[in-house]
């Protein structure tokens, strides 16, 4: 491993570099596209990002007067987003029943 934590034989590529020089030529044909590596027949290690992550208790709110607090505020939010939207969305659905019914008696 070099000092930097990367195996050797590995290097850091800048996007702003692959852009600049181009397409890669590897033993005289082009470089393998991420599929065509992605499928060869070398193993891919699989990490499970259960082993990384530590579980975090998830803790009540012990406070009662926080907890009233916080059930008020989001029942104030979800009140004002009922009051501004479910007028448009009544109205809208009313004029498609509307045009609905105009077709079926039309000519």
């Amino acid at each position: 491993m070099t000092g930097e934590g990367m195996p050797e034989g590995r290097r850091v590529i800048d996007l702003v570099d692959v852009l600049e020089e181009g397409v890669s030529v590897f033993s005289g044909r082009e470089a393998p596209s991420p599929h065509e590596r992605a499928s060869a027949a070398e193993p891919r290690k699989i990490h499970d990002l259960t082993e990384v992550v530590k579980d975090i208790p998830v803790r009540a709110v012990a406070d009662p007067a926080l907890r009233e607090m916080v059930l008020q505020h989001v029942s104030e939010i979800a009140e004002r987003l009922a009051r501004e939207m479910i007028p448009g969305i009544a109205e809208r659905v009313i004029r498609e029943e509307i045009e609905k019914l105009k077709a079926m008696d039309g000519p």
